[in-house]
């Protein structure tokens, strides 16, 4: 299984650096962080609205991607499109690292959006809030995705639980 998983990562390197390779479009630079009544926080369930190279709407049309972020329980899931997925990760500041590769499901989908998806995924790095309440995620000097708030409230989010 770990053979299996170290493959599929190799794999999702290399594909992912054939698609930087590509011209890319930029996420706009956050311009400060978004009005709120409290501190951001990226902790919630947020809802797909950019991706690095691709139209989400086309890339998604039936339903978007939605990660869930929880630091207490060190967890990132969500849903890619396709399927689902989780991963062991570390907050520290604005830093985002995993501290294992991320593990999802194996359902054959149409297209690709899942993994271009998952390839951005991977290259995270760090993030920052920029207007309406946004949440960017960036690698390197790059926003790769940005997502909005899956809920009105993301104090109530409970993300899937690893078994």
């Amino acid at each position: 299984m770990k053979k299996i998983l170290l493959c599929t990562l190799a794999a999702l390197l290399l594909i992912s650096g054939n698609l930087l390779a590509q011209k890319q479009q930029a996420v706009p630079k956050a311009k400060g962080p978004a009005v709120r009544k409290g501190p951001p926080t990226i902790v919630g369930a947020w809802t797909l609205s950019f991706l690095e190279g691709g139209d989400v709407d086309q890339l998604f049309p039936n339903k978007k991607p939605i990660i869930a972020i929880d630091p207490k329980r060190i967890l990132l899931s969500g849903f890619n499109g396709c399927n689902t997925f989780s991963g062991k990760i570390k907050i520290e500041a604005n830093k985002i690292s995993f501290l294992e590769p991320i593990q999802q499901t194996i359902k054959a989908c149409k297209g690709n959006g899942e993994e271009q998806f998952m390839n951005a995924l991977n290259t995270v790095q760090s993030f920052a809030f920029s207007e309406n309440e946004k949440l960017d995620l960036i690698a390197g000097d790059r926003g790769v995705m940005q997502f909005t708030p899956a809920l009105k409230s993301n104090s109530d989010i409970k993300p899937n639980r690893k078994k």
